[in-house]
């Protein structure tokens, strides 16, 4: 497989993130995983967290993690049980658990991809989940 560079590979990703392709590409890959473990295409049950990491100097959201006393970005990250990204979304770190929940459902699109209601999520991310969840 050939990998290009420049313009025309940034172009195709773009393309591929604004039209919902990497989505899709994401949603068969984790379906056909979890067929082939024997369990059902979608999940019925997301697990929440969130990690922090220094960044460079490079463009991008960027804050201070007081808790970690670190400047730079936090991943926030929903899986499946298996370990099976559902979605993911990154923030200056300086942004709470709390308030990126809503935004990281509906990244998910939570709906589509876990079959039943039931998310773990940590505490910190309880009352805004819940908001959304009830909304």
């Amino acid at each position: 497989m050939t990998f290009r560079c420049g313009a025309a590979s940034s172009t195709t990703t773009t393309k591929w993130r604004d039209d919902g392709t990497f989505e899709r590409i994401l949603d068969a890959l984790r379906a056909r995983a979890r067929t082939q473990m024997g369990r059902p295409e979608a999940p019925s049950l997301g697990i929440s967290d969130s990690q922090s990491v220094k960044t460079t100097e490079s463009d991008g959201p960027k804050g201070f993690d007081a808790g970690k006393k670190l400047e730079g970005r936090k991943r926030h990250l929903l899986e499946n049980i298996l370990g099976l990204l559902i979605a993911i979304f990154v923030a200056a770190a300086s942004v709470q658990d709390r308030d990126a929940a809503p935004r990281l459902l509906n990244e998910a699109n939570y709906e589509r991809t876990v079959a039943s209601s039931e998310t773990w999520i940590r505490m910190t991310f309880i009352r805004a989940a819940a908001r959304w969840l009830a909304a």
